[in-house]
């Protein structure tokens, strides 16, 4: 997940090993905040992207989206973070979300439609082999 991660962001591990996350406090907790996978500005006008990438193996049980009990509580959670970044991102910044996987960010986007859920802009964004 991590190289995906990465790619998409543009974020490197730490010396841990882990990559950062982008975190935008949250003002319904106390002290809270939403997690994003990264952030950028794209174009001359420099607007905020804030970044998601889920790699293959992330939610792969969103392929069989609703057909299974295991894909439903996924999606369940999903939703969740989906609502939240939705809620806190700035009204001028764009959400996007990367999926290494077509069928998975295929299924997501079902979910999305099916909960009347828009805002969140998802990309197919295969991973780039052999860097």
């Amino acid at each position: 997940m991590s190289d995906y991660r990465t790619q998409i962001t543009g974020l490197l591990p730490t010396a841990d090993g882990r990559i950062p996350q982008w975190n935008v406090p949250d003002p319904l907790t106390d002290g809270g905040f939403v997690p994003f996978d990264g952030r950028t500005l794209r174009g001359p006008e420099r607007h905020e992207v804030l970044l998601q990438a889920f790699a293959a193996d992330r939610v792969p049980e969103l392929r069989q989206w609703p057909d299974t009990e295991e894909a439903v509580e996924t999606g369940r959670r999903v939703l969740g973070l989906a609502a939240a970044q939705l809620r806190v991102k700035p009204p001028e910044s764009i959400v996007e979300w990367h999926f290494e996987d077509a069928p998975t960010g295929d299924a997501v986007n079902r979910l999305f439609v099916d909960a009347g859920l828009t805002g969140i802009d998802v990309r197919y964004t295969p991973a780039v082999v052999g860097e």
